[in-house]
């Protein structure tokens, strides 16, 4: 997974007296949010529902990209966040959750992603019909053998 920054945004190298931290949200998918991060004191990335703070395990990533568009000599940059089970005991008064990313009091870039419990149910809901039409099709193909 590459970050493009085009050249006039690529940001020049910065030194912990500069900027204390970076970092971005790239992607939601199911219940894992993933982006990259780094911080001059090597903060973790703290995950916010709805704007409280989250337990959440992170699992850092080498983002060999990030560290040169950065020019820091970390490699670990990129990070995975698995949403806890508790994410829907935040959800607001119509079942969402607003994700947020802080890394030492710098907030992540990107447009914060909001997890609807309608909208997971529809995914669940079209892999679990696209199961079945599967297992449908494979035993018409042994019918028809």
């Amino acid at each position: 997974m590459a970050v493009k920054l085009p050249w006039s945004r690529r940001p020049a190298p910065a030194t912990a007296t500069e900027v204390p931290a970076r970092a971005h949200l790239e992607r939601l998918s199911g219940l894992s949010l993933s982006g990259w991060a780094w911080s001059a004191a090597g903060a973790p990335p703290e995950l916010r529902v709805n704007g409280q703070p989250v337990d959440a395990a992170v699992v850092w990533l080498e983002r060999e990209d990030v560290r040169q568009a950065l020019g820091v000599s970390e490699l670990r940059l990129g990070f995975e966040i698995e949403l806890p089970a508790n994410v829907w005991s935040l959800a607001d008064g119509q079942g969402r959750c607003t994700l947020e990313v802080w890394v030492a009091g710098v907030r992540a870039g990107g447009e914060s992603p909001v997890l609807a419990r309608a909208a997971l149910r529809s995914e669940e809901h079209t892999s679990e019909l696209q199961s079945q039409s599967t297992i449908s099709y494979a035993v018409f193909c042994l019918k028809k053998k």
